[in-house]
């Protein structure tokens, strides 16, 4: 939501449910949580957005189940996430190339 105008931009247009969306520290990228409805099966997931609303794409791998919580490093080279595989909850961490398949960051415990 722009604050002064007031004025709201959607950046998701798909059935389910999107949500715990987080920014980037530079403000051009959005992690946010989730969940389609495939053949009556829900499938969490996290994906990536442009601040903008284009380039939407999920960056979870075919493993993960559920997903959800995600948050970017400091300085966005990394995000955490909640991640189900198999019957495991894990936290998961990727790289800003997001190609490795409720987490926060503690500032000054681990440098990304």
């Amino acid at each position: 939501m722009e604050l002064q105008s007031r004025d709201v931009t959607r950046l998701t247009h798909t059935d389910g449910w999107d949500g715990s969306a987080t920014y980037a520290p530079d403000g051009r990228d959005l992690a946010f949580a989730v969940k389609r409805f495939r053949n009556t099966m829900a499938r969490g997931e996290i994906w990536r957005v442009r601040a903008d609303g284009t380039d939407a794409a999920p960056i979870t791998g075919p493993d993960v189940t559920a997903a959800g919580m995600p948050d970017f490093g400091a300085d966005g080279k990394k995000i955490v996430f909640a991640a189900k595989v198999g019957v495991v909850t894990n936290i998961m961490m990727m790289n800003d190339k997001w190609e490795d398949g409720a987490p926060c960051w503690a500032p000054g415990i681990y440098q990304s």
